[in-house]
């Protein structure tokens, strides 16, 4: 079928145009890769020998439809897409900073999607992400039309503060090594931060980005699930909480209740949070109509089955197999439901995800001038104290005893809960 078709393959995007002999017209593709494409029963079948290992790898790409997931960074709960990001020095007008969080994770600098600082010394570059977050993972796209060497020992430094431009903020991971044009992800446990930095210390160097995707901890991954009826042994409530998006019913990923009158569908995720962002993703294969009008209810009541809960949004229509974030004012609870009120219905979720979002920051909390006392005593909020034979200082803001107030707060709650299972 002769037309123009994009293929998205490791990193990089390439508008093919089929010619009337059924082969790709002069298909251009980046360094690392040689290419044979062929149409054949009305798709494209692209085959590629990555150089480093000499492997022959194979796509089909179906015509009449634009694969994404192999090229285009993950939007979906990726908080870098489109935060404001700086660097060290910018080295031409193709490689701005704001180029690492454009949502494209093209590898050929040439392309104007990379970040590119000057040869500087201890190069760094830093993406705000506008409000604190507990960041579990970060995924770096490295350039692929050369050099890829240059980002060997960068720090992935993670935190609240600007001093030294972010660069002092705690270190989640080293980066060792990122073949040419690919994209790798670190790992590691939680850190709370607004600020995510890249930076290179001890050597004059060049950082280049091609892109930088920054995802939260999702609470309600591996919590516990129930729903008000299970229609088949695939479809339990705990796999919309199993980590998978897959929205196709028949692969065993979705929750699924009978036709209930006033369906639910709950997770415990096993302590209080303040939540601000729920994500769920629509049966795929068909009925996405089914989810329409749901209630998303979050708090610490178990009556009603939790229905009865705080309502933080409703849903609207979500087409099929795709995925919707509904934001909101932070809302404290341990329970999250899913609630479809006054109808008939059967509940699916392929997933549900749940983020918290820390508000404020200690460093812009007001304080008042430094007193000495004679003993180690609490002070009121927002007093600083020390002591005569101390060489410190410490502080107590609001927030940090908002925080005591919250953990007390859960402890009770807990401790309910157990009280109740055990009546």
């Amino acid at each position: 079928m002769k037309g123009e078709y994009l293929v998205f393959f490791r990193g990089c995007s390439t508008p093919l145009r089929i010619g009337t002999d059924g082969f790709i017209n002069k298909a251009q593709f980046y360094t690392g890769f040689t290419d044979r494409l062929k149409l054949k029963d009305g798709a494209v079948t692209a085959i590629m020998i990555p150089v480093e290992n000499r492997r022959w790898m194979a796509i089909r790409v179906i015509v009449f439809l634009t694969l994404t997931g192999l090229c285009v960074a993950h939007h979906r709960g990726n908080l870098a897409f489109g935060g404001t990001a700086v660097q060290s020095s910018t080295y031409d007008q193709l490689t701005a900073a704001h180029n690492a969080v454009d949502g494209n994770r093209n590898s050929d600098y040439h392309r104007g999607s990379c970040s590119h600082t000057k040869g500087d010394r201890n190069p760094w570059w830093r993406v705000d992400l506008l409000n604190v977050y507990s960041v579990t993972r970060v995924s770096i796209t490295n350039r692929g039309d050369c050099c890829a060497e240059r980002i060997n020992g960068a720090q992935i430094r993670i935190g609240n503060s600007l001093e030294n431009y972010g660069n002092n903020n705690q270190l989640a991971a080293t980066v060792v090594s990122i073949p040419l044009g690919q994209t790798k992800t670190f790992e590691f446990k939680p850190i709370n931060g607004r600020y995510v930095n890249i930076s290179i210390p001890g050597r004059y160097e060049y950082l280049t980005l091609c892109e930088v995707e920054v995802f939260a901890r999702n609470l309600a991954f591996g919590g516990t699930a129930v729903q008000s009826s299970t229609y088949d042994h695939l479809t339990a409530a705990q796999n919309a909480v199993d980590g998978n998006r897959n929205s196709d019913y028949h692969s065993g990923s979705c929750s699924h209740t009978n036709a209930d009158w006033d369906p639910w569908w709950r997770v415990d995720l096993l302590n209080v949070y303040k939540i601000s962002r729920v994500v769920i993703t629509n049966r795929g294969d068909c009925c996405p109509e089914r989810l329409n009008g749901a209630q998303i209810r979050i708090g610490n009541s178990l009556e009603n089955n939790g229905n009865n809960n705080q309502l933080a949004a409703t849903v609207g229509p979500i087409p099929p197999g795709e995925t919707r974030t509904f934001k909101f004012h932070p809302i404290k609870g341990r329970y999250v439901n899913i609630f479809i009120p006054w109808r008939t219905e059967h509940l699916t979720l392929c997933e549900l995800e749940v983020f918290s979002e820390k508000n404020k920051l200690y460093y812009k909390q007001k304080m008042s001038p430094s007193t000495f006392i004679p003993q180690n005593k609490k002070e009121p909020s927002n007093r600083l104290r020390h002591q005569l034979t101390e060489y410190s200082w410490s502080v107590r803001t609001s927030m940090m005893m908002e925080e005591e107030k919250e953990r007390a707060e859960n402890k009770n709650i807990h401790l309910n809960s157990t009280l109740n299972i055990q009546a």
